[in-house]
């Protein structure tokens, strides 16, 4: 591996992408796989073979396999990182070793926010070292097993996906938290100054939708995912503009691959296909043009969603990943002003935190107030509200179909909380938030 740069000075893990290796197997590893490499540059080989089985081989038909192999591999990194400045051998750790690095997750501030792991960020790094140890000992990595086998616990999963079978040992495995994710709601005042700062208001057809605005509304108005956003394809729209043909409903329903390659229905505004066409036929024309200049030979993605005009010649044309409509919109949030304090661990210029009499100093930062995440949180409060007020005898079964959750509890557990609170906030705006999406006509 002579052809790749020395690795950033201390750091133990190196992780580099295939398509940036020359002399690799194109036919084993994706462009987008990601190798992960001693600080000697020597593959890591338990950990890029597990990855390779469990992020790719088995998600190779859903398109989002490359985020689950990264997540796997930042997963690798992390506790590869923890055997490095423990002296553990990676190929021979000790049931201890595994204890250790689950205390260590439980203490450990990430130096990127400054804030300690949430709950299912360390139980699904402790339940991918469980996942990859069993698959050591069975394709004979190792000599034997690091995990017993009639442990009894929670089934270890990761992303929903089922990586292992047999039962996680319960003094090993974090459990994620009871209350499910967090919710935050945004209101209707707050998603008018949001939209300011991502492009155009959509209704006025004499210009151009952005991108990002136009992303944003398929957010709020359908409740997908960020990464199921990016994953639509121009042959989706176009497909959705010919079902609408005789209509009964102001929303036509529109099938879905989300988490465990789960097949779902969500029903997307009429209006909505509209405003996709209209991104078509403007703004994501002038983006295909610019790179027919650019290179001739390259085809843009098949994506609805591309890099625009102001990426570079390299990256016009690509599909505009789920990190990089994620960041218009908490850019547009900050620019709208919408803020928050947020107390977060102080670290110096190496990465150390800063320790003062025994306790490490917080400080406090003006973090964005909303993610693009909450327009799918938004959505299912604004629709549960616009059923019940409909007569819907059980909304929380509608939204749960709706979002694609694998239980009715899920559903039930993340939002129930926080109804009556956000129920005041949402009843002014109810009616225009959908704009003409009849949830309760279509499921009722």
């Amino acid at each position: 591996m002579k052809s790749l740069p020395p690795p950033p000075e201390g750091l133990p893990i190196y992780r580099v992408k295939a398509a940036k290796i020359p002399d690799v197997s194109r036919q084993i590893f994706p462009p987008n796989f990601v190798i992960l490499f001693d600080n000697e540059i020597r593959p890591i080989g338990l950990f890029n073979h597990f990855t390779l089985t469990f992020g790719v081989r088995r998600k190779n038909l859903y398109k989002s396999w490359a985020n689950t192999q990264r997540s796997y591999a930042d997963d690798m990194a992390v506790w590869g990182m923890f055997c490095h400045f423990n002296n553990v051998d990676i190929l021979a750790p000790s049931r201890e070793d595994l204890v250790n690095f689950r205390a260590t997750l439980e203490e450990a501030v990430s130096p990127q926010t400054g804030k300690r792991y949430d709950e299912d960020t360390k139980s699904r790094r402790m339940g991918s070292v469980i996942s990859l140890y069993r698959f050591a000992f069975r394709e004979g990595w190792v000599s034997k097993p690091v995990v017993a086998a009639d442990d009894t616990a929670s089934t270890v999963a990761y992303q929903g996906y089922p990586v292992q079978q047999s039962s996680a040992p319960s003094d090993l495995i974090i459990h994620g938290s009871p209350l499910g994710e967090k919710v935050s709601f945004i209101p209707s005042e707050h998603r008018k100054l949001i939209y300011l700062h991502l492009g155009p208001d959509t209704m006025d057809t004499t210009v151009a939708p952005s991108r990002d605005r136009t992303a944003a509304e398929w957010a709020a108005t359908t409740g997908m995912r960020v990464e199921e956003i990016a994953s639509i394809t121009l042959l989706d729209i176009l497909n959705l503009d010919r079902a609408r043909t005789g209509a009964t409903n102001n929303a036509v329903s529109y099938d879905i691959r989300g988490k465990r390659s789960k097949l779902r229905v969500v029903m997307v505004p009429i209006h909505l296909i509209d405003v996709s066409l209209r991104y078509i036929r403007t703004t994501r024309a002038e983006i295909v043009d610019r790179l027919a200049l650019i290179d001739p030979k390259r085809q843009p993605s098949a994506a609805l969603f591309l890099n625009g005009m102001s990426a570079n010649n390299r990256d016009v044309g690509n599909a505009a990943t789920k990190d990089t409509l994620s960041r218009a919109f908490t850019r547009a949030v900050i620019k709208a002003g919408l803020l928050r304090d947020e107390a977060r661990y102080a670290f110096d210029n190496n990465g150390n935190q800063i320790e003062t009499g025994g306790v490490f100093e917080l400080q406090t930062q003006h973090v964005a107030m909303y993610t693009i995440h909450d327009e799918r949180h938004s959505f299912a409060i604004n629709t549960y509200w616009q059923l019940k007020r409909s007569g819907n005898p059980d909304p929380w079964k509608t939204v749960s179909a709706l979002l694609g959750h694998a239980t009715l509890s899920t559903t039930v557990d993340t939002y129930g909380q926080h109804m009556p609170l956000y129920e005041a906030a949402i009843s002014d705006a109810l009616a225009g938030k959908m704009r003409g999406y009849d949830v309760g006509g279509r499921h009722g």
